[in-house]
């Protein structure tokens, strides 16, 4: 890797304040049909607009100063709805700035909430359709005196003004709506604000959304993440696939985040969209070798992110298990035999253990940084359970023969990464992050003289610097690849622990030792998400709330606009602004679904395995999988009550931690009640 990648341009300090992505009180509302992309700024300080509207091409990644409704002098300004009643002039007061999330007919809205005196204003943003361009304002006024009122809205986008009467009867109400059209036609895109006479919803807006996996957990905190999670991951990928990796942040692309991503579609129920994602990834982010892309970018073998392999071999057959569709992985098997064959090169395999080794790590540190040619858990990991899943893929298919070298190859290299005596990833009785060549387990890193840090940035600090622990070693329990209740587990999760409030006192977890950060101290959600998601399989339910709720504390947590991590970045540049990560999004959706519901789709069937978390009574679900729908209600019972299932009125062989499986081959629904 160049040390350029890790320098960036875009500077907070130049130009209005609205650039400037993440002061404290900022969230955004992501409202988006594919074809437009808006982000409602709230700002409850006076940092930035309160109300302010950005404009996108879902299609296009850019800062957050090159939004097309972002004025280079006036920022957000001019898109800020201002309203006089002569002689007075009203406008939102940032600490009173009412802001949710709303169904309009169906659709979400991002509600907006402020008032004067004499009226109050409701301003819903929405995307009435799935085929336009087109993002509607309604600006809903509610009378508040006794007298009729004449009121002169004003707003604008860039240089354009646009001024608006309307008469609000006394203690009535009306209606005004702003239509923002994004013309493509023409280079650069632009946007067109009109007043439209109203933008009804149309019905198959409604019924895309009415079509998604639904869930309600009877608890506020659960509830607002499934919900906020599942309607931003649609709202901000275009019709075509593209989507940034950390909006306003990096501008590119990876096979690891969006493979994520589609898992989070997914668990949502858009497997229309996963489809078009994932075959985008198959297509343009796979090469004729079987590299894969990250940063939009080929690397060599020495900087190649391995477990992007693995980790897309199992969305694939995710994809399938969801949704039955084994016709992609015929259309592409192509690409996911390359996929699998090409961590399994000899470049790649250790001499002594046949563990994969190079000199990058799961976050993107490298030589430069210290990381010496190794082997990595997160590598070994995802290799191992992707090479399982491409073998299952190939039985279905009738590929025998590789199936059977995949499967192999993915014991072998599991049954090295437990259990070698001598280069297994295993120190003291827990899961650590790498191994040298030799043998020995690297501990510590020292950036090479030659690389310049900002004073101020751990790694550029004295030594040492030490890689463990790192958030990594939690995903072999979330993922149950270890028994996530051994002892193996237990102490690994121990080590995890000293990530939590390690240079700051706001909660979360880092994503590694704070010492080798190569970027500002901070928790990380993600990361955060990744070690609840080990605990809830082990069983440690104040853990995993204490992560739950702390999420919803976060600036952002209102809307749902969690930023890739959390915690001062004075070094912008070279530091990119910190961003928004739809990572995020799906690993809350892998939470809800696939942890708490429990939903693991097989082949022709589903082996249903919820769990309660502690202080909830009750879940329920509607979803699709197989082309059948599915209604689960979970409730709990008294201690003393046995376990019980019921599927389609009947009473079933039900053990709580084997779950139940249901066939959904011939079947158009299946109702599932569990007592547990």
């Amino acid at each position: 890797m160049e040390m350029e990648e890790h320098v960036h341009q875009d500077d907070p300090k130049v130009g209005p304040e609205d650039v400037i992505t993440n002061p404290p009180g900022t969230s955004y509302f992501f409202v988006g049909n594919g074809h437009i992309l808006g982000a409602v700024q709230i700002c409850t300080t006076n940092a930035l607009t309160p109300i302010g509207l950005l404009l996108m091409s879902p299609d296009r990644f850019g800062q957050k100063r090159q939004a097309l409704s972002m004025d280079p002098q006036n920022g957000l300004r001019s898109t800020q709805v201002e309203v006089i009643i002569e002689p007075y002039r009203f406008q939102p007061d940032p600490k009173d700035v009412e802001c949710r999330w709303d169904r309009l007919d169906g659709v979400p809205a991002a509600k907006v909430i402020w008032s004067s005196s004499t009226f109050t204003l409701h301003e819903i943003f929405y995307c009435p359709d799935r085929t336009t361009a087109r993002l509607i304002r309604r600006l809903h006024f509610t009378s508040l005196c006794d007298e009729d009122q004449s009121l002169q809205i004003e707003t604008g986008l860039l240089q354009t003004s646009l001024a608006e009467t309307v008469l609000l009867p006394a203690r009535r109400t009306v209606d005004l709506y702003l239509a923002y059209d994004l013309i493509q036609e023409q280079e650069p895109p632009t946007v067109q604000l009109t007043v439209v006479d109203g933008a009804p919803v149309e019905p198959a807006a409604a019924a895309f959304w009415a079509s998604l996996t639904t869930a309600c957990f009877e608890s506020t905190t659960l509830d607002h993440l499934m919900q906020t999670a599942g309607l931003c991951l649609q709202n901000v990928i275009s019709n075509k696939g593209v989507v940034d990796a950390s909006i306003w942040q990096y501008n590119l692309e990876w096979v690891r985040d969006h493979s994520m991503m589609v898992l989070g579609l997914l668990m949502s129920g858009n497997y229309a969209l996963a489809r078009i994602l994932l075959a985008r990834l198959l297509t343009d982010f796979v090469s004729e070798d079987g590299d894969t892309v990250d940063s939009g970018r080929r690397r060599s073998h020495q900087d190649i992110e391995l477990d992007q392999n693995g980790l897309l071999l199992m969305v694939v057959r995710a994809y399938v298990d969801f949704t039955g569709d084994l016709d992609l992985a015929r259309e592409f098997w192509d690409k996911i035999e390359k996929t699998a064959d090409f961590p399994l090169q000899r470049v790649f395999q250790h001499k002594e253990s046949g563990l994969l080794h190079n000199q990058r790590e799961f976050w993107e540190r490298h030589k430069a940084f210290g990381i010496r040619e190794g082997m990595e858990l997160a590598y070994q990991l995802y290799v191992a359970m992707g090479l399982t899943d491409a073998a299952d893929l190939a039985r279905r298919l009738e590929k025998h023969k590789q199936g059977e070298k995949w499967l192999a190859e993915s014991q072998r290299i599991k049954h090295s990464m437990l259990n070698d005596a001598n280069y297994r990833l295993i120190a003291h009785g827990h899961l650590i992050k790498r191994r040298q060549m030799n043998g020995e387990v690297q501990s510590e890193i020292q950036p090479h003289p030659s690389v310049t840090l900002s004073a101020g940035m751990p790694l550029a600090d004295a030594p040492p610097h030490f890689l463990n622990p790192d958030s990594s070693i939690a995903l072999p329990i979330a993922w149950e690849f270890i028994d996530p209740k051994g002892e193996l587990a237990r102490n690994s999760l121990f080590q995890t622990e000293r990530l939590w409030n390690q240079r700051w006192s706001i909660g979360g977890y880092g994503r590694y030792h704070v010492s080798s950060e190569i970027d500002s101290p901070g928790p990380w959600p993600f990361a955060s998400l990744f070690i609840a998601r080990a605990y809830f399989e082990q069983g440690q339910d104040d853990k995993v709330w204490r992560v739950l709720n702390w999420l919803n504390t976060l600036t952002g947590a209102v809307s749902g606009s969690w930023f890739e991590f959390y915690g001062p970045r004075p070094w912008c540049p070279p530091c990119p602004q910190v961003g928004i990560t739809p990572w995020t999004w799906a690993e809350i959706l892998l939470f809800c679904v696939h942890h708490l519901l429990g939903i693991r789709p097989e082949e022709n069937q589903v082996r249903i395995r919820p769990r309660l978390l502690s202080n909830t009574e009750r879940m329920t679900a509607d979803l699709t999988l197989q082309g059948c729908r599915i209604q689960l209600r979970v409730q709990r019972v008294s201690a003393d009550a046995p376990p019980s299932c019921q599927v389609d009125g009947e009473a079933v062989p039900y053990q709580v931690d084997q779950g139940v499986l249901v066939t959904l081959k011939n079947y158009s629904f299946r109702a599932i009640e569990i007592h547990q």
